[in-house]
C-alpha cells in the first residue's frame, strides 16, 4: 500500500480525524466538466452520479455496442475520482447477452483495469493524460483492493473490519457523513 494512502487512512479511521474525510467529500472536482467534454467524442453516453457528500466522483461511460450475429456486446467503463486525495481508478467492462439455450445467467460479463477495445484504449489514454496533468495518480484494481493493516470498528455491526482502499477512500463505508 502506498505510504500516503496508509497515512491518510490511519488519520481518518484510527486517529478519528474525520474532518479530513468530510472536507474532501464537500469539495467539488473543478475540472470534471472539462474532462468529460474531452472524452465525449469517443463514447456513446456519459452518466455522472450524484456525489454530494461522497468521497469520490463516479462516472459511468458507455463506450459502444457491437452486434456480431446473435451476439450483442456492450463495452463500458467506470471512472472513480477520489475527492479526499489525488487518486483515481478506471475500470473497463464488457457484457454479452448469453445466447446459450441452457444458460442460467442471461448475461456474461467481466471487468479489469485494461481496455478491451481500441476505443476504450484511446479513451483510457486520454483520461490518464488528463488526470496526470491535474496531479492525480492512477490506482490499479489490486491497489484498490488492498486492505489497511489495522481493523476499523464498525459501530453499526458491533465488530472490527479491515477496510480496503476502495472502501476507505472511495466510499463512505463506515457512515462518517451520516453522523
Amino acid at each position: 500500500m502506498k505510504e500516503e494512502i496508509k497515512q491518510l487512512i490511519n488519520s481518518i479511521y484510527i486517529d478519528h480525524r474525520t474532518e479530513l474525510f468530510t472536507r474532501g467529500c464537500s469539495k467539488p472536482i473543478g475540472f470534471l466538466d472539462d474532462l468529460i467534454h474531452s472524452i465525449d467524442s469517443f463514447v456513446d453516453k456519459i452518466t455522472r452520479c450524484e456525489s454530494e457528500n461522497e468521497p469520490a466522483e463516479r462516472i459511468y461511460i458507455s463506450i459502444n455496442e457491437k452486434e456480431i450475429g446473435d451476439i450483442h456486446i456492450r463495452y463500458e467503463s467506470v471512472l472513480n475520482i477520489c475527492k479526499i486525495a489525488k487518486y483515481y481508478y478506471l475500470q473497463h467492462e464488457f457484457s454479452i447477452d448469453n445466447p446459450d439455450d441452457e444458460r442460467i445467467d442471461p448475461v456474461l460479463d467481466g471487468f479489469r483495469d485494461e481496455a478491451y477495445t481500441k476505443r476504450q484504449f484511446k479513451m483510457d489514454e486520454m483520461i490518464a493524460r488528463y488526470m496526470n496533468t491535474e496531479g492525480y495518480e492512477r490506482l490499479s484494481y489490486y491497489e484498490m483492493e488492498e486492505s489497511f493493516s489495522k481493523p476499523v470498528y464498525m459501530k453499526d455491526y458491533g465488530k472490527e473490519e479491515y477496510l480496503t482502499v476502495n472502501a476507505a477512500l472511495f466510499m463512505d463505508y463506515v457512515g462518517i457523513n451520516e453522523n
